[in-house]
């Protein structure tokens, strides 16, 4: 169940104005890269739960004690495993696979090669896998820790001031940047993406 906004981060107590009460819309939300991406794993599970048939089975386990949380979903179709570390340390934690020698890693777009039915992974505080037997579409979703973990260098080059701006950029070789220039009231003068 997702509670009101949940699907975004909502962090506004479900005790404001009233436990049931309408909550305020945070339109800034939207505008937040983390809650976006937060937003887009929600889409991508409940696509799954929509059109894959084995989130329909009723041949199922789970494992909810402790802080790692666990549920297999065992169907002709797929199997599924999901894991998490709900704790506040880094845990060390053996995986139930069934016979299955490739799974692959949902979210993070890769395969994992397993010889015997567990798996040890080292699970960090907040760390989450969704394991599927077969492959499946890439879900659509923002890869933010690569744009905002990097400084990268720039200049701006427009003095004296005339039709053109130059924009020079390190260290991107082969990348596709999207830039924006604004006015001094912040209109949109023009957004172009460019492969470097």
């Amino acid at each position: 169940m997702i509670w009101q906004f949940g699907e975004l981060g909502y962090d506004v107590s479900i005790n404001y104005n009233e436990r049931v009460d309408p909550k305020p819309v945070l339109w800034d939300y939207a505008d937040d890269p983390y809650r976006k991406r937060l937003n887009q794993i929600y889409s991508a599970l409940i696509d799954l739960k929509m059109n894959e048939p084995a989130f329909q089975t009723s041949d199922y386990s789970i494992n909810f004690a402790g802080s790692v949380k666990t549920l297999k979903l065992i169907h002709e179709d797929m199997d599924v495993v999901a894991v998490g570390n709900f704790g506040i340390t880094s845990i060390e934690y053996s995986l139930d696979f069934s016979g299955n020698e490739t799974w692959y890693d949902y979210f993070n777009h890769s395969s994992l090669s397993i010889s015997g039915d567990s798996y040890t992974l080292n699970l960090n505080p907040g760390d989450y896998y969704l394991f599927t037997s077969k492959q499946l579409d890439d879900p659509v979703i923002s890869g933010i820790k690569q744009v905002l973990n990097r400084n990268i260098p720039f200049t701006i080059n427009s003095n004296p001031w005339t039709n053109e701006l130059v924009l020079e950029i390190q260290e991107m070789e082969g990348e596709t940047i999207e830039t924006a220039v604004f006015d001094i009231l912040g209109k949109n003068g023009c957004k172009t993406p460019y492969k470097l």
